[in-house]
């Protein structure tokens, strides 16, 4: 590990800088980073490195990313990526795999120190998956889309799960009378450990698209979905009918809507409605919506959510509320949850700016799972060193709170130097 370290190092030290051809090239970027993390139990340093790299032209993107703690064995990440547009299609095929113990650790998307794997378990998580979409016939007038989605976790060699998705779409288009699609789509779930299940659902579903004029779409569909489901050996299947419309029409400066959603089956029915307005202008942007959820068991809960944004010459400042009902594909449980987020961002002299993002989340409990609750709070500053080099400093702080009395917190101080280097070959 400390060859790799020197390694890397000499590479940070001696990358060349140049600026990007605009017709693409090649990228590489490294970062170094130590942190201190006090939890519930034990305060850590850790050391982490991570190494990205980025490689682009007219039709074709290949992205390639890896960090490691110091115990490169113990906590790593790697992300690979692939996209490639040819006159009238696409490809797009990324996989990734994680594994972490005990003091969950890696870099997050930003290039900053994060923790993975906020939770009341303590054991090693291994999780590693893919994802698949080909597109054909973009705009012809017939298309195709084939998507895959995989995601396995491993949790210290007990609890086990895997879901699998897969979904085929034909597309029909038409100048004057919009598009119509056909889809079909199987979904599996399985797990091995506290949640002893299998679950297959198979879907189909006919839609239509209308044009009722140039501001106005119509969107209906219909479909049947059939449930099956392994418990402790016990078999159970379920079968219903799910239909949904939406109308949407432009307005001078953004767009208004309204969606309804019916699932039927013989456990019983869930309605969902919602009615939403979204602006847009040069420097600000506002969404809202408002709607309601009737469930199977009886109950009926408001949902509603709040977007805004506003942006200024050296700074941006956006807040988000949303209450969601989400139900899910394991347990076919449907969760209300609660969201909050502010984010803030101000550029200051050279390259130099800073990052305040707060968040909160509450999910409310159901007869499978217990409540949950979790807020963030974190501030960084960025020091643009050079054209190429910068350095991050910040903290975070993490709080996540159960019914079933677990608790779990965590607090980070970081410094990251980061190194670009962009040219073409």
């Amino acid at each position: 590990m400390k060859s790799l370290w020197l390694v890397c190092i000499a590479i940070l030290l001696n990358l060349p800088a140049h600026a990007q051809d605009s017709a693409g090239g090649i990228g590489l970027s490294l970062d170094l980073g130590a942190s201190i993390i006090v939890d519930d139990t034990e305060t850590a340093v850790l050391p982490a490195l991570r190494f990205g790299l980025t490689s682009k032209t007219r039709s074709q993107t290949f992205i390639f990313d890896i960090a490691a703690q110091e115990n490169a064995l113990e906590n790593i990440r790697s992300d690979i990526r692939y996209t490639r547009e040819v006159a009238n299609s696409q490809l797009s095929l990324s996989a990734y795999a994680h594994k972490t113990d005990a003091v969950p650790f890696h870099f997050d998307e930003t290039g900053l120190p994060d923790i993975l794997n906020l939770s009341t378990d303590s054991n090693r998580l291994e999780s590693f998956g893919g994802t698949g979409k080909l597109y054909l016939g973009l705009d012809g007038p017939v298309g195709l889309e084939l998507m895959a989605d995989h995601l396995a976790r491993r949790q210290g060699g007990q609890n086990n799960t895997d879901r699998l998705k897969v979904e085929v779409n034909g597309i029909l288009r038409h100048p004057r009378l919009g598009e119509a699609r056909l889809s079909f789509d199987v979904q599996k779930f399985s797990s091995i450990g506290d949640l002893q299940r299998d679950r297959m659902q198979r879907g189909l579903t006919i839609q239509l698209r209308h044009p009722v004029n140039s501001r106005t779409d119509v969107t209906v569909s219909i479909g049947q979905r059939r449930i099956e489901t392994r418990d402790f050996g016990s078999d159970t299947h379920s079968s219903g009918l799910e239909g949904t419309f939406n109308i949407t029409s432009d307005l001078a400066i953004g767009q208004i809507y309204a969606d309804a959603r019916i699932q039927h089956f013989a456990e019983g029915q869930r309605t969902d409605f919602k009615f939403g307005i979204t602006r847009e202008q040069e420097n600000r942007g506002l969404s809202v919506w408002v709607g309601a959820t009737h469930l199977q068991n009886g109950s009926t809960d408001l949902i509603a959510g709040l977007s805004l944004a506003r942006r200024w010459d050296v700074s941006e400042l956006s807040a988000d509320v949303q209450r969601l009902a989400t139900t899910s594909v394991d347990t076919n449980d449907t969760r209300i949850t609660t969201q909050l987020s502010l984010n803030y961002h101000r550029a200051l002299r050279g390259h130099d700016q800073i990052d305040l993002n707060i968040g909160y989340t509450q999910t409310e409990a159901t007869l499978t799972r217990a409540g949950q609750s979790s807020a963030q709070v974190q501030a960084v500053y960025t020091l643009g060193l050079k054209r190429d080099w910068a350095m991050k400093a910040g903290l975070r702080s993490r709080r996540l709170n159960s019914d079933r009395s677990a608790r779990n917190h965590s607090n980070m101080v970081f410094l990251t130097f980061q190194r670009s280097f962009q040219g073409r070959y």
